[in-house]
């Protein structure tokens, strides 16, 4: 983890991207949360984004819980 440049929440070190957002609402859903934000800063790694989306590395994504998986297209 590493300080965020606009927010006080910290942000997790080495992504290729982020997004500090502000709190907009929250709306209870079911047996979830809906959750709205403002962008306050964003960021990427130039070394994967020139002006779109690059498909070299892939992606660690969290599903829930202790499930983790890469995407890539087939």
């Amino acid at each position: 983890m590493e300080d965020s440049k606009k927010i006080s929440t910290p942000r997790v070190s080495n992504s290729v991207a982020y997004l500090e957002c502000q709190l907009h609402a929250y709306f209870e859903a079911g047996d979830h949360y809906i959750i709205t934000g403002k962008i306050i800063h964003a960021e990427a790694d130039s070394r994967y984004f020139k002006n779109m989306w690059e498909d070299e590395p892939p992606l660690l994504f969290h599903f829930g819980s202790d499930i983790y998986g890469i995407i890539k297209r087939l």
